[in-house]
C-alpha cells in the first residue's frame, strides 16, 4: 500500500476497513498506563460480540455444542449435589454418626438390641444415642371410616435428641414411655396431622387407633425435620435392656459431644466392642468389632460409586465438547490469521491478542452455559421421569432425593457449578487456539492473499490430536454403554426359576395384639385362602415373608450330627416363612421329597424345605432329605425352637439384582404355622407380609374382589402396594435399565460430537488443500485416488483414536464392576461392537468431504491465488 502512494495513516485506515470497520486505533490496542482495564475489557466484549454476530453459523454450532456438554453435567451434578453436598434435614448434621458393626469384610450398619443397649451406656463420647428401624412395616391407622396404612418406625427416646427434632406441638416420648410394657404413645408428622386430622390444635392427648389399639398423641413433628425415607408415625421402640435377641435389624445413631472428634469416637467404639466381647463372648463373631461413621457416608455408601461414575461419564461428554470447540476455534483462528497479523502489525501485543480471543471464548462458553442450564433443567425432569426408585419394589434407592426424585432441583450450588464449568470450559477449549493464533508469522500472513490461507504444520497436528482425543473419549462412553446393555440383556435372560405371569401381590402389615400369636396368623391365612380361593379365576393363594425376587433376612443354622464350625454354626442361608400354597402360586418345581401341606402346623413335627443350592453346598455327597437342621439357635428367645426335618428340595429361584455372580444363595423355607410366637411377634413388628394370588384371567381384573376378601380375613386391615409379579421382576432390573439409558444418552452425544469432529476436520482439510487436489487432478489422479486420500487420513486418525480409547476404556470400565452382571469389564463383543460402530461413523462422516474433494475443478483450483 505504501508503494501505491498511500500515507501510513491512510494505509492503517485501509487495513482497518479490511478488518470489518473496527473503530480502534493503534493506541487502543496498547494497554497504556492510565487506561482503565475495564475499558479494554468492554472493548474486547463489544468487538467479540460483533465478530460472533458476523458468523451466526459458527456461533450457533459452538453454543449448542457447549450447551449439550454443560447441560448434561448440570443435570447429573444436581443429583450429586442433593445426595452428597446439600445439608441434611436436621441441625448440625456433621456431628451425627452411625454406630456400626465392623469386620474385615467391611462395616454393617444393622445391629442387635443388646449391642444398642450396651453402646447407649457409653455416653462419654456421645451426647445422645438413639435406635430406629427404617424399612419396617406400615402402620395401620384403623380408626375412622377409611383404614389407612402410613409409614411408621419404632424409635428409642434418644432418637429425637440425636437428630434435635423440632416440634410444632407437644414433645417426644420419654425414657419411661420407651420402656417395655410402657404406655401406648405416638408422635406424628405435621403432614399426617394436617392431612388426616385437619391440623387439629387439640390433637395432643387424644388417642388414635393403630392396628386396632389406642395410642395417645404426645407430639407433632415440625416440617423442618426431614427424615429420609419420610416418616408419618414414630412409636416407642421399647427395647428390653435385658434382651438376648441377637438379630441385627436396628440402626443406631449418635450425636458426638462438642469436644469429641470422629477418631476419638471410633477408638471408644473399638474399646467398647472388646468390653462387649468379654461380657458376652458368644454374641460376637470372630474378627467383629464396632466403629462410628458420619451419617451421610453410611447412608450414601451404596450409591456413591454409581453417582461418581455417572459424574465422570458426563465429564467425558464435556471434554468432548471442549475438544470440538478447540477444533472449531483453531479453524476460525486460521481464517482470521490475516486479521490477527494486521492487529499485531498495528501494535497489539501477543497478550492482548490472546486476551481478545479468550474473551470471545468466554462469551461463547457463558452463552452455552446459559442454554446448558435450561438443558440441565430439562435433563433433571427427564431423570425424574426415568428414576425407578420408589416406583417399583426391589429397586435401588438414592437417599435424600425424595419419592420419584422430587427433591432434586437447581439451587445456588448448581448455579455456581454451571458458572464454574462454563469458565473452566472456556479456558480449556480457548487457550490453545488463542496461543496458537497469536504465534502467526506477520510477514507471511500479510503477504498471503485474502482468497486463500494456508495452515501450518503445528495447527494441522493440533487439530488431528483433538479429533483423536474425541474418538478416544467416545470409545470410553460407548464401551460403558455397551457393557451396561449387555448387563441388562444378561439379567433379563436369567432363568428366574419360577413363573411370574398372572400373579398379583398385595402387602399388608399384621400389626396389633391380634397377630402376636402364630395361631392367629395361621387362622388368618386359612380364612384368606378359602375366601380368595372361592373367587372365580383364582387358582392359588399364599402368604409369604417376601416374594422370590424380594430381599429377606438370612439366619445361621446347625446340621444335626455335624460339629459346628467357627461361630457355633454350620452355615448361613436366606430364610423365608410361607404358607403351603407358595410353590403352587409361583410354580417352583419340586426336585425331591415334598412341599408343605395344611397339616404342617404347630401340632406336627417341625419341617423345612431347602433349595438346590443349599443341598449341593451342604450335602454335596449325600441326600439332604431327612436331615435335621436347627435355625437361629442362640440368636434370642424368639428363635429358640426344636430341630427341623428337611422334607423337600425345590428348584433355585434367582434375583439378578441380588445374585450378582449368577449363583443362587442357599435358601430355607419354613411353614408360617410353625413359627414361634416370639418370632411371629418380632417379624410382624419389623416387616410387612405379602399376599400372592395366581389367576387364570388378567390378575388386575380381580384386584377389588381380592382386596375385599383379604380385608375380611384380616379384620379390616388395609392392603398396600398392589403390583403384578411381572412388575416385581421388571423392578429387579429397573436400576440397571436406568443406568443403561443414561450411558446410552451420553454415548449418543459422544458419537454425535465425534462424527462432527471428524467431518469438520476433513471438510476443513479438503478446503485448505484445494490447490493441491487441483494439481493432483491436473497430473492425472483418478477420482478414487482423491477420495481414498481423504478416507485414508480419516482411517489413520480413527485407528489411533480407537486404540487409545480402547486402552483407556479398559481402565475405566474396571470401575464399573459393581454395575455389571454376567459380563466382564473387558467383554470382547462389547468392545468389538464399539470399534466397528465408531469406525463406521467416522468413515461416513468423512465421506461427504471426500466426495467434495473428488468434485474439485482443477482449473478453478489452480487459478486460486
Amino acid at each position: 500500500n505504501l508503494r501505491t502512494g498511500m500515507t501510513p495513516d491512510e494505509a492503517r485506515r485501509q487495513a482497518l476497513l479490511k478488518l470489518g470497520g473496527v473503530e480502534q486505533t493503534k493506541e487502543n490496542y496498547r494497554d497504556r498506563r492510565g487506561v482503565p482495564w475495564i475499558e479494554t475489557l468492554l472493548q474486547d466484549i463489544r468487538f467479540g460480540a460483533r465478530m460472533l454476530r458476523k458468523n451466526p453459523g459458527f456461533t450457533a454450532v459452538a453454543v449448542l455444542t457447549l450447551a449439550l456438554g454443560i447441560g448434561a453435567n448440570t443435570a447429573i451434578f444436581s443429583v450429586v449435589n442433593k445426595v452428597l453436598l446439600q445439608p441434611l434435614g436436621f441441625p448440625r448434621a456433621d456431628r451425627v454418626v452411625m454406630l456400626e458393626r465392623s469386620a474385615p469384610q467391611g462395616a454393617f450398619p444393622q445391629v442387635s438390641i443388646p449391642k444398642f443397649v450396651f453402646w447407649r451406656e457409653q455416653t462419654r463420647a456421645f451426647q445422645a444415642v438413639g435406635a430406629f428401624n427404617f424399612g419396617g412395616p406400615g402402620v395401620n391407622l384403623t380408626g375412622g371410616e377409611h383404614p389407612e396404612e402410613v409409614t411408621g418406625i419404632h424409635a428409642s427416646a434418644g432418637y429425637f435428641n440425636v437428630f434435635e427434632v423440632p416440634f410444632v406441638l407437644g414433645r417426644a416420648f420419654n425414657a419411661d414411655e420407651d420402656h417395655p410394657d410402657g404406655p401406648h404413645v405416638v408422635v406424628i408428622s405435621s403432614g399426617l396431622w394436617r392431612s388426616r386430622y385437619g391440623g387439629d390444635p387439640e390433637i395432643l392427648g387424644k388417642t388414635i387407633a393403630i392396628g386396632g389399639e389406642p395410642y395417645e398423641v404426645v407430639g407433632v413433628v415440625s416440617p423442618k425435620f426431614v427424615p429420609d425415607p419420610p416418616v408419618d408415625v414414630w412409636i416407642p421402640l421399647e427395647a428390653d435392656p435385658n434382651s438376648t435377641d441377637q438379630a441385627n435389624y436396628l440402626f443406631v445413631a449418635a450425636r458426638l459431644r462438642d469436644s469429641v472428634t470422629l477418631d476419638q469416637a471410633r477408638a471408644g467404639m473399638k474399646l467398647g466392642a472388646e468390653q462387649f466381647r468379654k461380657k458376652y463372648p458368644p454374641w460376637m463373631f470372630p474378627g467383629e468389632s464396632a466403629t462410628a461413621e458420619k451419617i451421610r457416608k453410611t447412608t450414601v455408601a451404596g450409591v456413591r460409586p454409581a453417582l461418581l461414575i455417572l459424574l465422570g461419564a458426563v465429564g467425558f461428554v464435556l471434554l468432548l465438547a471442549c475438544a470440538n470447540m478447540a477444533n472449531l476455534l483453531l479453524a476460525r483462528a486460521t481464517a482470521r490469521k490475516r486479521e490477527i497479523a494486521v492487529r499485531s502489525a498495528l501494535g497489539a501485543g501477543r497478550g492482548r491478542v490472546i486476551r481478545q480471543l479468550l474473551t470471545e471464548s468466554l462469551m461463547l462458553s457463558m452463552a452455552g452455559g446459559t442454554i446448558g442450564l435450561v438443558f440441565g433443567f430439562l435433563g433433571i425432569r427427564l431423570l425424574l421421569m426415568l428414576y425407578p426408585g420408589g416406583a417399583l419394589p426391589g429397586n435401588g434407592y438414592i437417599p435424600f432425593i425424595g419419592e420419584h426424585g422430587s427433591a432434586v432441583s437447581i439451587d445456588w450450588r448448581v448455579l455456581a457449578f454451571t458458572v464454574a464449568v462454563s469458565i473452566l470450559t472456556a479456558i480449556l477449549f480457548g487457550s490453545f487456539p488463542a496461543i496458537t493464533a497469536s504465534r502467526s508469522d506477520l510477514n507471511l500472513a500479510l503477504k498471503e492473499s485474502s482468497g486463500r490461507w494456508g495452515t501450518n504444520f503445528r495447527q494441522g497436528k493440533a487439530r488431528s490430536a483433538l479429533v483423536v482425543s474425541e474418538m478416544a473419549l467416545a470409545v470410553i462412553l460407548l464401551a460403558s454403554a455397551a457393557l451396561l446393555i449387555r448387563t441388562l440383556e444378561a439379567m433379563r435372560a436369567v432363568d428366574l426359576g419360577f413363573d411370574p405371569h398372572n400373579i398379583i401381590t398385595m402387602q399388608m402389615s399384621l400389626t396389633g395384639a391380634r397377630f402376636e400369636k402364630t395361631a392367629a396368623v395361621a387362622e388368618t391365612v386359612r380364612q384368606a385362602e378359602q375366601l380368595v380361593g372361592a373367587i372365580p379365576g383364582v387358582t392359588a393363594t399364599t402368604l409369604t415373608r417376601c416374594v422370590p425376587v424380594g430381599r429377606g433376612p438370612d439366619l445361621p443354622f446347625t446340621i444335626g450330627g455335624r460339629p459346628a464350625a467357627d461361630g457355633g454354626y454350620n452355615g448361613d442361608a436366606d430364610w423365608r416363612f410361607i404358607s403351603p400354597g407358595f410353590f403352587s402360586v409361583f410354580r417352583i418345581p419340586l426336585m425331591r421329597g415334598r412341599t408343605f401341606t395344611d397339616n404342617d402346623d404347630s401340632h406336627s413335627n417341625l419341617v423345612a424345605v431347602i433349595n438346590e443350592s443349599m443341598a449341593k453346598q451342604f450335602w454335596p455327597n449325600g441326600d439332604a432329605i431327612g436331615a435335621q437342621i436347627t435355625i437361629g439357635h442362640g440368636l434370642g428367645p424368639e428363635f429358640e425352637e426344636s430341630s427341623r426335618e428337611i422334607v423337600g428340595i425345590v428348584s433355585d429361584v434367582r434375583d439378578p439384582s441380588v445374585d450378582r455372580d449368577g449363583i443362587a444363595r442357599p435358601l430355607m423355607y419354613v411353614p408360617v404355622a410353625q413359627l414361634t410366637d416370639g418370632l411371629t411377634q418380632l417379624d410382624n413388628r419389623l416387616f410387612s407380609i405379602t399376599w400372592a394370588v395366581r389367576t387364570n384371567v388378567p390378575p388386575f381384573s380381580l384386584s377389588n374382589e381380592i382386596q375385599e376378601k383379604l380385608r375380611a380375613a384380616s379384620g379390616g386391615l388395609p392392603v398396600m402396594k398392589i403390583l403384578s409379579m411381572d412388575e416385581w421382576v421388571s423392578g429387579s432390573t429397573a436400576w440397571n435399565a436406568f443406568n443403561t439409558v443414561l450411558f446410552m444418552a451420553f454415548g449418543s452425544i459422544a458419537l454425535f460430537l465425534a462424527a462432527i469432529g471428524i467431518y469438520g476436520l476433513m471438510a476443513y482439510s479438503v478446503e485448505q488443500r484445494r490447490q493441491e487436489i487441483g494439481i493432483r487432478v491436473a497430473l492425472g489422479a483418478q477420482a478414487r485416488n482423491i477420495r481414498n486420500l481423504v478416507l485414508q487420513e480419516t482411517a489413520i486418525l480413527t485407528a489411533v483414536g480407537l486404540f487409545l480409547g480402547v486402552s483407556a476404556a479398559l481402565a475405566f470400565t474396571r470401575l464399573m464392576v459393581s454395575l455389571l452382571y454376567g459380563v466382564k469389564p473387558w467383554d470382547l463383543l462389547a468392545f468389538a461392537t464399539v470399534v466397528v460402530l465408531l469406525g463406521s461413523v467416522a468413515l461416513i462422516a468423512a465421506w461427504i468431504p471426500a466426495r467434495r474433494a473428488v468434485r474439485v475443478d482443477s482449473m478453478v483450483a489452480l487459478r486460486c491465488e
